[in-house]
């Protein structure tokens, strides 16, 4: 309809009308790409906005893996101190011998830390880094999760140590049964809990166990190496556990500008 009235003034030479016509296309371009521009910023606050509260979630997971990993990784540590005991001790006779073979294959547990990190790694990967509008939250997240990443946490906080699977290859398995069932809660994956249970068979078989693991050095060796490990990873989580808190606070303040 424009169209054919512009070409209908051009024709009759009124040129007033035509430079109408004009004045109106260019107002309608120009506030139909106002509209475009005001829609793409809403869209893309609105994906910001999504994208923080689900980092959020991810760094609250984070935060209470942490606090469980500290729990379980004490209740190793100090199976382990236990263990060494035994193991580095003379040969004396214990009242019980249970809870020292208990504590061996306890201190073989493991519960790796790992990231939660699903929505940083989508927001990498589609390029929507800039809608975040803070340079240093950015800059800690990549932080937070390259370090994560690093042999620090490799090392440390997703350690398989070779003790695990040396000393369990000495306990006969209706031993590690028992103790899977009566000395082992798992109510998921980041909730491990080591319970104390009494013993599945007579101390004197409990005793020859031991016998056969403590004339093994390798042993004494490789459970020393896991609890020093051990020991780093405990005193590496308050630093995690500070690096997520510190970064919730800037979600937060982000959310709430």
């Amino acid at each position: 309809m424009i169209l054919r009235r512009f070409t209908q003034h051009i024709k009759e030479q009124n040129w007033f009308a035509v430079g109408l016509d004009m004045m109106v296309v260019i107002l309608g371009i120009f506030f139909g790409l106002q509209v475009s521009n005001w829609q793409g910023s809403l869209n893309e606050q609105r994906t910001a906005e999504e994208y923080l509260h689900r980092l959020d979630d991810d760094l609250q997971a984070d935060l209470n893996n942490i606090i469980q990993r500290e729990i379980f990784w004490q209740q190793v540590s100090d199976y382990g101190v236990t263990a060494l005991k035994y193991l580095e001790g003379d040969d004396e006779k214990f009242d019980e011998h249970w809870p020292f073979l208990l504590a061996i294959f306890q201190a073989s547990q493991i519960s790796p830390f790992e990231v939660t990190d699903i929505t940083y790694r989508e927001i990498q990967q589609a390029g929507h880094l800039s809608l975040l509008k803070s340079q240093k939250l950015r800059q800690n997240l990549a932080e937070y999760y390259s370090f994560n990443d690093g042999i620090a946490a490799l090392t440390l906080l997703k350690v398989n140590p070779p003790y695990r699977n040396y000393v369990r290859g000495k306990f006969p398995i209706s031993v590690t049964d028992y103790i899977w069932t009566n000395c082992f809660q798992n109510s998921d994956f980041a909730k491990q809990k080591l319970i104390e249970c009494t013993a599945p068979i007579p101390d004197e078989s409990i005793y020859k166990i031991l016998v056969n693991i403590k004339s093994d050095q390798k042993v004494v060796e490789l459970l020393r190496s896991w609890h020093v490990t051990m020991q780093a990873a405990l005193d590496l989580l308050p630093e995690e556990k500070e690096m997520v808190t510190s970064l919730l606070k800037m979600l937060s303040d982000e959310l709430n500008e």
